[in-house]
């Protein structure tokens, strides 16, 4: 006899498929987490060179102090998830970060955040970046998400196979050079070379170089023509610079040369700069009298103005040359066994008053202003330039111009001139004759 199941078995039945159903439901997530979220991370290069090995990508050195790109590859080996984000701090500061994919690079000079990056899994991804590290390992430390901004408990990390990557940096004493990263500046005499030279070690890219307790020894060109002291001689720091902050030149004049010299290095020569009798702040500038005598016999002095920091001005008295550039041909002057230069650079609507003590003035055949006459020569012929008719000769003379130009001239008086340098006025003032030059800047007059 058939029997037909009773409707209480039936909804027993029932209920034992949903609680069944139910209980298959509440295990997928669990299955889903017991799957592989895993990644793998390789550098290149990593310094670790085995003796014997065939060098490749992998086994290059990695110099100290060296300007070096390195190569992070992360490889996304779960089943299913993502690689979202990531958190890379090598230990060392780098810049010119890098990636292979769509996504977005931000952090600071010691850890690379890497945001956006949605890397399936299977895929893999490339970031270059750029170190100069010391010598000593490191352990780059990576911290890998699912989700893309980074976010989330631990349990949403993604989790490295095997060791973090590595890199072994080694003293390679690759060939290195002295440099001035910090150039003397023009000066004045007897004060501290203005903006304290600095010579930094730098390997063959020029790229500085941190190696500390190179001795470096400072001179300065032309070394007949002036005394340098204050402490030429400093050891290079822990990133391999030596400042020399006390320098002092004892004596104005154009195109100084600092030369810094070590043991084992090529000599390195600063550019050229200048020292004046007086270093100009804005307004106001002026020569002191100080050194401005030659013998006792003639004293000079210029003053003016400035219109930045850092003009210079100098006066110096030398014997004057057997031959005269300003001599026009035909023409008879008187000479004199001195003459007093004057140099300024930087300068404009200024006046130069070169003053004669009268004992030496009364010593001249041919005493008296009118007697002093003004030539003017170009410092170099980059350095301005200006029109005027000789006051001797009646050419017209362009000096520190481009093309065809005469070397120097005469100066005209102003009153026949427009143009600076010109005689502005020749007087006696306390009994020495005064002769005034309108100033034009980057010239040197005679």
């Amino acid at each position: 006899m058939n029997h037909r199941p009773s409707r209480a078995h039936m909804r027993r039945l029932a209920l034992g498929l949903s609680l069944a159903l139910l209980a298959g439901a509440v295990a997928l997530p669990a299955l889903a987490d017991n799957e592989p979220k895993t990644y793998t991370a390789v550098v290149t290069p990593d310094g670790n060179v085995d003796e014997g090995d065939e060098v490749d990508e992998g086994d290059e050195p990695v110099c100290a102090g060296l300007n070096t790109t390195f190569t992070l590859t992360l490889a996304n080996t779960s089943s299913q998830q993502q690689l979202g984000s990531a958190n890379i701090t090598p230990g060392f500061d780098v810049s010119d970060v890098a990636i292979d994919r769509a996504g977005s690079i931000n952090g600071s000079v010691d850890t690379i955040e890497l945001r956006d990056l949605g890397l399936p899994a299977g895929e893999s991804l490339v970031v270059t970046f750029t170190g100069s590290p010391a010598s000593g390992d490191y352990e780059i430390d990576i911290v890998a998400k699912q989700a893309n901004n980074f976010r989330g408990n631990p349990g949403n990390n993604l989790t490295l196979d095997g060791d973090l990557p590595s890199v072994t940096v080694t003293d390679c004493d690759p060939e290195l050079f002295l440099s001035f990263s910090i150039q003397p500046a023009d000066s004045a005499v007897g004060e501290n070379i203005t903006g304290f030279p600095t010579v930094q070690i730098v390997n063959g890219d020029n790229e500085p170089f941190p190696k500390k307790d190179v001795s470096i020894t400072m001179t300065v060109l032309p070394d007949d023509a002036a005394e340098l002291s204050g402490t030429s001689k400093v050891d290079t720091d822990q990133d391999g610079k030596a400042e020399f902050s006390d320098l002092v030149i004892d004596t104005a004049g154009l195109e100084y040369e600092l030369v810094a010299t070590a043991t084992d290095y090529e000599d390195a020569t600063s550019d050229p700069f200048n020292v004046f009798d007086e270093l100009c702040t804005v307004g106001s500038c002026s020569s002191t009298a100080g050194g401005l005598r030659k013998n006792g016999d003639l004293l000079a002095s210029a003053n003016g103005t400035a219109p930045e920091a850092g003009a210079g001005l100098s006066v110096s008295v030398d014997d004057l040359p057997t031959s005269d550039v300003c001599s026009a041909e035909g023409v008879q002057l008187s000479r004199l066994p001195n003459q007093v230069t004057v140099v300024a650079l930087g300068l404009t609507n200024k006046t130069v008053e070169i003053r004669v003590d009268k004992e030496f003035d009364q010593q001249q055949t041919n005493n008296g202003v009118s007697f002093y006459q003004i030539c003017a020569e170009p410092i170099a012929p980059e350095s301005g330039f200006s029109e005027f008719t000789d006051r001797y000769s009646g050419a017209q003379v362009t000096i520190g111009g481009e093309g065809d130009s005469q070397p120097a001239g005469w100066l005209p008086d102003c009153s026949n001139s427009d143009d600076a340098p010109c005689v502005e006025s020749r007087v006696k003032r306390g009994g020495d004759p005064v002769i005034t030059v309108r100033w034009g800047s980057g010239f040197r007059f005679r």
